[in-house]
């Protein structure tokens, strides 16, 4: 369970026909010329981060769906079109982890210099 609230937070959404990604971080939209699966895969890099010293192995990533259309990306005919995202996606960095096996729950924060709140203001 996440939070698109924080301030690493992002929304993602693909239009296949355009070959274009569209970011809305905190009200501000970007844009590129490039594939879904181009964009995942370098912030995805980007964003990992060491977990040691953490129980579990796990480091974020992206929550959302990719559509039908996205068969185009892959080699097959652009046949359909959609009237929504060809895909969509999260990031969230706040977050709930559930370790079935242990029967906890973990808090999960992406956390830095420039948005951790100073001592005594959060």
């Amino acid at each position: 369970m996440g939070d698109a609230g924080g301030p690493h937070a992002e929304f993602v959404s693909y239009d296949v026909g355009l070959k274009q990604v569209t970011v809305n971080h905190h009200g501000t939209t970007t844009t590129s010329k490039e594939s879904i699966f181009c964009y995942l895969d370098r912030q995805l890099r980007e964003r990992h981060i060491d977990t040691e010293g953490l129980p579990f192995d796990f480091n974020g990533g992206y929550a959302g769906y990719l559509g039908y259309e996205l068969k185009a990306d892959c080699g097959a005919n652009d046949a359909h079109r959609s009237p929504t995202a060809d895909a969509a996606f999260i990031f969230a960095d706040r977050l709930i982890a559930f370790d079935h096996e242990e029967e906890i729950a973990y808090l999960v924060c992406l956390d830095d210099e420039i948005t951790r709140p100073a001592p005594g203001n959060g």
